[in-house]
């Protein structure tokens, strides 16, 4: 029989905002983790292979393109007025992922990072829940000076840089 729990947590919601235009952020972040890449994984796959494979993929940032889910297109046929545009973005780099899922196979819920991309009046708004703020959980691995914490905040410094890039 299966059994639940339940983990209350807070985490660390960080919101980007530039003066850039939706689309441009959108362009930016697509050239910085190499969106056009094929997807795909070659066998036989072995690690020396896919250490390749991903290198192969990954954009100019370091990391490379997961997934997009572009709800505004689908979300405006129910508006009667026109919405402004938002996407979630899925990106990573999996031999990042893997300094953080060697200590803690739970932090596959934090990676690859998903981002928010929000059009909004004046600009473009990026959102994002913090990698380090989740990852390192009570109960987890993680904890002041552990490696996952390490790991983690490693991946919020580079995130952010890619994220300030695709803004700027």
């Amino acid at each position: 029989m299966a059994t639940k729990s339940s983990q209350s947590y807070t985490a660390q919601r960080i919101t980007l905002r530039s003066p850039t235009p939706f689309y441009t952020v959108l362009f930016r972040l697509e050239k910085l983790t190499n969106h056009r890449a094929a997807a795909g994984l070659p066998r036989p796959l072995t690690s020396k292979v896919f250490e390749t494979w991903v290198e192969g993929r990954l954009g100019e940032s370091g990391f490379m393109f997961f997934n997009a889910h572009a709800h505004s297109e689908w979300f405006s046929l129910f508006s009667p007025t026109p919405t402004k545009k938002f996407t979630t973005y899925i990106l990573g780099n999996p031999l990042i992922a893997r300094t953080l899922l060697v200590h803690e196979p739970r932090a596959g819920l934090i990676v690859p990072p998903r981002v928010f991309l929000m059009e909004e009046e004046n600009g473009t708004a990026i959102v994002y829940d913090l990698p380090s703020s989740v990852v390192c959980l009570e109960g987890y691995a993680g904890g002041e000076g552990t490696a996952l914490e390490e790991a983690a905040r490693a991946l919020d410094g580079k995130l952010e840089r890619v994220l300030r890039e695709a803004l700027a």
